[in-house]
Formats: C-alpha cells, structure tokens, sequence
C-alpha cells in the first residue's frame, strides 16, 4: 500500500511543476523617494526575455504575475542619465518577494522561500571560497611590471588561473548534487563553463537534476540545448543558416566553404564586443589574403538596424555581417553571451571556439 502510494506521489509531481502560481515582488530602497523605475527580466523556453517594470513610489515599488513553473530572474533599477545603479538576481517563486535595499537598488537583502534560501546559502559558500583566491590573486598584481613581464610569472599566473576555475567547477558539482530539485541549479549548469558550455561536463551534472525539475519546462529545454552542445563540439561540421545582410540581401553560412571563416556573434549596444572588435580588425587586415574572412552576426533588433550599421562603419569592420532579430541563429550556436565565436576550417568544421584578443590572430598564425 505505501509503495503504491510513493508512486502516485512520485507520478503527480510533475504536474505540480506546471501548475501556474502567483508572485508578489515588494521593494522599498533607502533614500530613492519616486525617482526611477524597476525591471524584472525572466527568459521563457523558446521566447525572447519578458519584461515588467513599474515606477518606483515613496522608495517603494511592486510587481505581480503569474508563471507556470519557479524561475531565475533579474530585477534592475533603471533612472534615464545615471550608472552604476544596482542590479539583483534572485528565484521568483511562488508567494510574496520582500526586497529591502539601500539607495540606486545597492545591498539587496530578500526575504522569500526555500529556493532563495538555497541561492543565498550558494552565495555565502563561494564568498569563503574567494576569500583565499583573493589574497592570492593580489600577491600576483601588486609584483613589479618586469616581474610580470617574465615567463615565470606568466606561467605562475597561468597555474593559478587554471586552479581556481578547476576549484569553483568542484564546488558547483558538489552543490548540484546536494541540492537536485532546486532551480538555482540551472543556473549553476548555465554558467559552468562561463560563455562556452561542454557537453562532457554539463551531462554528468543535469544527471543530477531530479526527475520533477528535469520534466519542467526549463529542464525539457536544457535536455535539447544539450543534444545541442554535442552538435558544436570541436570537429563537428557547423550548423547551416541564412540571414540579411546589411543591403537585406541573404547570405549563407554556406558562401564562405573553401575558406577559413570566423563567424563573430556580437551586437552594437555590447560593451566588450566593442572592444574586442580592433583585435578582429587586425587579425582580418593580416590574413584576408590568406584564405581567411568573417561573418559578423549581430543580435541587434531589426528596429535598431541603424545602430547596427553605425557600429560596423565606426569601427571599421570590413567584412560580411548579417542580422540575427529573431535569435535563430543565437540559439543555433547556443549563444548565451557575446561576445562569442566559431572558427570554422574550409569543409565548415569547428576547429576553435571564443577566440579572444590576440588568442585568433595566434591560432591563425598556426593554422595558415
């Protein structure tokens, strides 16, 4: 009799994970009286980020919805003419949200449920972990200019960069699996290997995930980006698309075979794709004669084709770029932030992946 009951728990869970709920978000920053108003972003499986933002009123603000399942979220402080306001990521789950902050939305503290008491207690771990990454990383920076230039240095700084990423890698595991059925845990595989996922590393982990948070709709999706990722693993054949370029006249991944290509996500409004741009022009200047070439592809919005058309002539990029409004080809190639890149060899194989600064122009040197 208890088996049987264990299972039509067990059965009925699933269901419980769709079923819709509501969410109140309750702020109050220090000092803000009705200047501003507040964002909350959220991503849908399959859709572009949803926004809600409201006005912030005596230093308080509100929001309410409804969603079928928990989800990370972000919530931002948005006033025309000001930076360096703050930002909070969090777990919108069901039930009242209590935020108190202090002033430009600084020094967040939430009062929620269980899935943000397992975020914070995420958070205080890794501040521990950091706290001896720290110091070490400071030795490091306050040694003499000569002293950085010499390869022992290099190679120091190197060994030390690699052990922290292998430290902060065990420590995600670890936490995955002593917290299967929180949804923080999405999270935690989104980010694993920062903007490049593995399918060998983020496998073993989703494993992990229990069978009620796998069948809700974010873990459905995750289960298809991972048949995804195997697809964009070093050596196989990238995957094909099409898009406008800046004439609205199609271009095909395909025009480019017989030729080493770097198909370049980045966007007009993106700061580092700004600045990773002189890295592409030089490596393009040196090896356009030798077989190599780039096709841009920008996750601009079609409303903001202008921009995108400013940023390519202001920054004197001189080769091929198309559009990509609707995020096709973004979430073809699993593109969780840019900027990003492929390196495809002349049959339309992906040879090297997020080549940055000088690190294309050292591969092409290898290469051509």
């Amino acid at each position: 009799m208890l088996k049987k009951l264990l299972l039509a728990v067990l059965t009925i869970l699933p269901a419980f994970a769709f079923a819709q709920f509501k969410y109140t978000i309750k702020g109050e920053i220090s000092d803000q009286a009705s200047v501003g108003r507040m964002q909350l972003r959220y991503y849908v499986p399959g859709q572009r980020p949803h926004y809600d933002t409201v006005p912030i009123r005596n230093g308080k603000f509100e929001i309410t919805g409804e969603l079928d399942e928990i989800k990370m979220a972000d919530i931002f402080l948005l006033h025309p003419g000001q930076h360096d306001l703050g930002a909070k990521k969090f777990v919108l789950e069901p039930g009242t949200i209590i935020m108190k902050a202090e002033k430009n939305f600084k020094n967040v503290k939430i009062e929620a449920g269980e899935e943000n008491r397992i975020m914070d207690e995420y958070v205080r771990e890794v501040e521990q972990i950091n706290i001896p990454i720290r110091a070490r990383r400071a030795e490091f920076t306050s040694l003499s200019k000569e002293l950085k230039g010499t390869p022992g240095f290099q190679a120091a700084f190197k060994a030390f960069n690699d052990s922290v990423i292998v430290v902060r890698k065990k420590f995600r595991s670890s936490f995955i699996k002593s917290h299967p059925s929180a949804t923080f845990c999405f999270y935690l595989l989104e980010s694993y290997n920062g903007s490049i996922n593995s399918y060998n590393d983020l496998t073993p982990l989703f494993d992990l995930l229990s069978p009620a948070l796998k069948s809700t709709p974010t873990g459905k999706e995750f289960a298809e980006k991972l048949v995804l990722i195997k697809a964009l693993e070093i050596g196989s054949i990238a995957p094909s698309f099409s898009a406008q370029d800046t004439l609205q006249k199609l271009v095909n991944l395909e025009d480019f075979r017989g030729q080493y290509v770097l198909i370049d996500f980045w966007a007009s409004w993106c700061g580092p794709c700004r600045e990773e741009n002189p890295y592409l022009v030089a490596a393009y200047q040196k090896y356009k004669h030798k077989n190599f070439n780039i096709l841009g592809v920008s996750s601009d919005f079609e409303n903001k084709r202008q921009d995108w058309v400013k940023a390519i002539k202001d920054d004197n990029l001189s080769w091929v770029h198309v559009i990509d409004g609707d995020y096709k080809i973004g979430k073809l190639y699993d593109i969780n932030l840019i900027p990003q890149n492929y390196l495809l060899d002349p049959t339309g194989k992906i040879i090297a992946k997020n080549l940055r600064e000088d690190e294309l122009e050292m591969k092409l040197k290898e290469i051509l």
